[in-house]
């Protein structure tokens, strides 16, 4: 049923070493762009979206520890830590403050700029140099410096708070596998005022201006790249932060340091340990639908939502394992579909993804993108023991504020593939569960890939993998163009017989092989006067599970110039010298322009083309008549002359 818990949106920053040198002058743009530029070099400090759909958030960290928000095309890619040279745009109120008090330069400039907290454009093209550090060779020991906001609300006692401190400093050494040696627990929390008018206490906009000053409490604290130091800032539940309850500077591995910020909630040990994995350079575990990987939805393991009431200090999926390096030999099972030309069964007992032995994993290529699989058993026991998902009947969380899409969660074998190397997604089937219970299958989108559970139990999962190599259709159609093939005409498009009978069907249409986007997947359409003149082909292509998709096309057909419907024009009026006659042109296909040519008794009377005749004493006597042209795009021009009049009196 229904979880009751509240979800706690967390997010991740990305924020590394605060050390730089500022030049000292404000200058001009070379661009000629209007206002100034401050040039500066530091530390680019990336925080990603704290929500889907977010943007992603920099910073330059800068000597004296200030921290400069700035816009501008950065390469998505990038991570904390990558040395940043550029020139910044000044806006025009610091401009007029340092003048209105008679001071001037970058130093001054950037103080204004910390002081409002200002968001600076990058001007041209900056000089990036990334960073990257490598795991530690050695096991890494991590000295927590833990702060608390005072002056923003109720927060737990020290004592408390550094036993949230010591449960997650002891979750991730041993989920390290021996590369955290060891977590340093201060004996006290350090205390202090904000002085920053916050309300979201560093869980939003603020985030770099909250922990520039929490770090200010710390003389020894080094947040660069290369350290294993980490600053824990612990705010009131009563800070205005929406959903978030955390954030959490982004590293490379279990041997980087970095700051986090969280609140104190009924789940702050689980928010406290997500934000810390963030530090080690995890990503979020998410949850695929389909090709879509839903943020946060990934809660088997801790770098998924915050959910009051639950164990999150769960087992690392496999893929997060794999991501840091600290897999134990013959922990995994490969499954080789070697040249993908032959079936292949295995089979394998899999331990729970809580166990410290034995095989507990196996790992498979899914054949229709290349990506590695791995196949977990999450038993609900063990390290994972009262989490969200071991319930005996599994719970639910719903997605797009929806209360119909609902992915399903509850103990059993898991399939999950990783996400950007650090990220990880748990795959959920088209009935939105993310688990497989006995008897219960998952397979790839093409059908090719199979993984089956055959008996569960809570020391062990038996599943199966089946891969069966794509078949052929046996049988391949000939599509063949039909109907009437010419502008306004309707073309039929007859794709031919295939067997077996396929899933799916598509149409690509050419006109001298160039492509025609409005009539995909179309196989009855009205020509287009566009296609005029020009040779039509269509591209039929069959898709069925476990077949490898065939394409046929037909033959190529031209489109001829359309048929315009007509009539015989008619004249009205009075055929006297000096009567207006007037010509009707009758009923043609629509979207007609007309002209017209007007005759005395067979010779063309000069100059008149209008649909309107006056007669003059020079048609006396004679029969008027009148022709008219029909011209449309695409279509055969028709000509169509009146009966004559009576002689004109």
């Amino acid at each position: 049923m229904l979880s009751s818990a509240r979800l706690g949106l967390l997010t991740a920053a990305v924020t590394t070493a605060i050390t730089a040198s500022v030049l000292t002058a404000v200058v001009s743009p070379a661009d000629g762009a209007a206002g100034p530029t401050v040039s500066v070099h530091g530390r680019l400090l990336v925080v990603p979206a704290e929500t889907p759909g977010g943007a992603t958030r920099y910073g330059v960290a800068l000597a004296d520890g200030d921290i400069v928000p700035v816009r501008g095309a950065f390469d998505p890619d990038l991570r904390s830590g990558a040395t940043f040279g550029g020139r910044l745009r000044v806006p025009g109120g610091v401009v007029q403050a340092l003048s209105s008090r008679g001071e001037s330069g970058a130093r001054a400039a950037l103080r204004v700029v910390d002081r409002r907290s200002l968001t600076l454009s990058v001007v041209g093209t900056p000089s990036i140099s990334p960073a990257h550090v490598s795991a530690s060779v050695t096991p890494t020991t991590h000295q927590q410096f833990v702060a608390a906001i005072d002056n923003k609300g109720s927060l737990q006692t020290d004592s408390q708070l550094l036993a949230h401190v010591s449960a997650v400093g002891a979750y991730w050494e041993g989920e390290s596998n021996g590369a955290i040696s060891g977590i340093t627990v201060p004996g006290a929390v350090t205390h202090y005022s904000t002085s920053l008018s916050t309300t979201d206490c560093g869980l939003g906009g603020d985030f770099f201006d909250v922990v520039q000053e929490a770090a200010e409490e710390f003389p020894s604290l080094d947040l660069s790249q290369s350290s294993p130091d980490q600053l824990v800032l612990f705010v009131p539940q009563s800070c205005k932060s929406g959903g978030v309850v955390g954030e959490g500077t982004l590293g490379d591995s279990f041997a980087t340091g970095g700051a986090l910020v969280v609140k104190a909630t009924a789940a702050i040990e689980g928010t406290y340990a997500h934000e810390t994995g963030h530090n080690y350079g995890f990503a979020h575990a998410n949850a695929r639908v389909g090709n879509r990987s839903l943020e946060y939805y990934g809660v088997y393991d801790v770098m998924g939502f915050a959910l009051d009431g639950f164990n999150q200090l769960t087992a690392l999926s496999t893929p997060f394992r794999v991501f840091q390096g600290v897999t134990d030999p013959g922990e995994i099972q490969d499954v080789d579909l070697g040249d993908g030309t032959s079936a292949v069964h295995a089979t394998a007992t899999i331990k729970p993804r809580s166990d410290d032995s034995g095989i507990r994993s196996v790992r498979v290529t899914n054949p229709d993108n290349g990506e590695d699989l791995y196949v977990d058993y999450r038993s609900g026991t063990g390290q994972d023991a009262d989490s969200f998902y071991s319930g005996a009947d599994g719970l639910y969380l719903t997605y797009d504020n929806d209360l119909s899409k609902k992915l399903f969660y509850g103990p059993g074998v898991t399939v999950n593939a990783a996400r950007g190397g650090s990220g990880e997604d748990v795959l959920a089937n088209a009935s939105g569960k993310t688990f497989l219970g006995t008897g219960s299958s998952w397979s790839s989108a093409s059908g090719l890939l199979t993984v089956t559970v055959t008996s569960l139990s809570p020391t062990g999962a038996d599943v199966a993998v089946d891969y069966a190599p794509a078949q052929s259709f046996t049988s391949v159609g000939t599509p063949v163009i039909g109907g009437s093939v010419q502008v306004g005409g309707t073309v039929t498009l007859d794709p031919g017989t295939w067997s077996p009978t396929p899933d799916t069907t598509s149409v690509r249409w050419t006109a001298d092989g160039q492509p025609v986007p409005d009539l995909n997947d179309r196989t009855r359409f009205k020509a287009p006067s566009s296609l005029a003149g020009t040779t039509l082909v269509a591209t039929v292509t069959q898709r069925k599970l476990g077949f490898t998709p065939s394409s046929a096309h037909s033959a190529g057909v031209e489109v001829t110039r359309g048929t315009l419907a007509s009539s015989r024009p008619t004249i009205v009026g009075s055929a006297r010298v000096g009567e207006v006659l007037r010509a009707r042109s009758g009923a043609w296909t629509a979207g007609v322009r007309f002209s017209y040519a007007w005759f005395a008794s067979g010779t063309r009377i000069r100059h008149q083309t209008a649909p309107r005749l006056t007669l003059t004493k020079a048609q006396k006597g004679k029969r008027i008549a009148v022709k008219v042209t029909g011209v449309k795009p695409g279509y055969t021009t028709v000509s169509r002359t009146s009966a004559q009049t009576p002689k004109v009196r």
